[in-house]
């Protein structure tokens, strides 16, 4: 079978010019050894920053990476890995305040045949602040809605309250640690739920840490007020002929919407215990009422007159 030489060089054309291109530049860029055999190369290394005193805080952005500049003996390099790499800074000596560090050769850590010749950038500035202390409550954040009339009545986190440490400048502007948000869509029972506190950064948790952040909410119908009005009032231990005046009051209630929106007049039972009052004339504020559990009475009016008349109703 012939085969077709121009077809072939010009199938794919410029995947084969893109890959052409691709290996002039990495011939170009590739180190090449110096006289003493040596290679020369740029790597970048990560940043880490050891025997900060207890007492200081960072507060400033730390550099995460240096760029390094290395010579390895040329038939090392294949051995050669940038995580091999790393500059540590010694925070030993450092004061509260403004702190500069000069970024030495030695303090890289590199394979024994590496030959360190110069660190970018040469220095670096640190801010650091006096660590502090303070006890702050969580807060539970929410998202979502609750079943339709239900409402928290209770949200109790456990531990209710943490030590914190970190900066001064940052603690002081803290009143309390914020949880991320909870979701009670739909609810309309008691439920029990893990939670995560949210803490600013340069803020952590003072020994003895939590080894777990827990929520309890109670959910309870959302309370309503209603108003009833002309409840007729009863007479007990009744002795002497006694008139009221009005034989009616009115009333407002208040109470889970579950329970007051079932209420009715039948459900309150009003009455004045005539047993302590003598004959003669009384105005009674209001009269004593019995309404259903979970139910509160906000307000009565208007006020009754009582007269009682010295005649027994029973000679």
């Amino acid at each position: 079978m012939k085969i077709n030489i121009f077809n072939l060089l010009m199938n794919n054309l410029w995947q084969k010019l893109l890959a052409l291109c691709m290996a002039l530049v990495i011939w170009i860029m590739a180190p090449t050894p110096n006289r003493e055999g040596l290679t020369e190369i740029q790597l970048f290394a990560p940043v880490s920053y050891i025997n900060l005193p207890k007492n200081l805080e960072i507060v400033s952005q730390p550099i995460a990476s240096v760029s390094l500049f290395v010579s390895i003996p040329h038939n090392e390099v294949g051995k050669i890995n940038p995580s091999q790499f790393q500059l540590q800074v010694d925070l030993s000596g450092a004061e509260p305040g403004e702190n500069n560090f000069a970024l030495r050769r030695s303090d890289v850590l590199a394979p024994k045949q590496v030959t360190i010749s110069k660190i970018q950038p040469s220095s670096l500035d640190l801010t650091l602040e006096e660590r502090v202390e303070k006890l702050l409550p969580i807060k539970p954040v929410f998202k979502g809605e609750l079943g339709d009339g239900y409402v928290i009545e209770k949200a109790e986190v456990t531990p209710a309250e943490i030590i914190v440490h970190g900066p001064q400048s940052i603690l002081d502007g803290l009143d309390q640690i914020e949880t991320k948000a909870l979701d009670i869509q739909g609810l309309n029972s008691q439920v029990d739920m893990v939670v995560f506190p949210i803490f600013p950064q340069g803020v952590g948790v003072s020994d003895p840490k939590p080894e777990l952040y827990t929520i309890r909410i109670e959910i309870g119908s959302e309370p309503m007020s209603i108003n009833f009005e002309k409840i007729p009032i009863g007479l007990v231990n009744q002795l002497y002929v006694t008139k009221i005046n009005p034989k009616w009051f009115n009333v407002q209630l208040r109470g889970p919407r579950k329970v007051v929106e079932r209420l009715n007049k039948d459900d309150i039972q009003a009455f004045i215990n005539l047993q302590p009052l003598a004959p003669g004339t009384h105005k009674i504020k209001a009269p004593t009422l019995r309404v259903p559990a979970g139910v509160q009475v906000l307000k009565t009016w208007p006020p009754i007159d009582v007269w009682i008349l010295n005649q027994k109703l029973y000679e």
